[in-house]
């Protein structure tokens, strides 16, 4: 009885694996349905991301150069026509020196 129930359980066993080997659920192509169209399309793709990257560029050169430009105004006129003191001098310190 034991060899009996070893030997179906050893069958079924194999039945199941053999059909779940035999499945196939992909349905998926291999080969694109028209695989010249994906080609003008990432063609297309790496045309826009050029643009993109050289309008990017163009962009930061004209942000660097206006905050050169700004930096230049700092440099020669740091108070900006006010007349606040730029030294490190407290008021204290600014009335006992005069």
């Amino acid at each position: 009885m034991k060899k009996t129930r070893f030997f179906l359980m050893a069958l079924l066993l194999m039945t199941v694996l053999v059909f779940t080997s035999c499945g196939n659920d992909d349905d998926k192509d291999t080969v694109p349905d028209n695989p010249t169209t994906d080609i003008e399309q990432d063609v297309k793709d790496g045309a826009d991301d050029v643009k993109d990257g050289a309008e990017d560029i163009g962009d930061d050169i004209k942000d660097g150069v206006d905050d050169a430009a700004d930096d230049m105004e700092d440099a020669l006129d740091p108070d900006d026509g006010d007349d606040a003191r730029t030294d490190d001098r407290d008021d204290h310190d600014a009335k006992t020196a005069e």
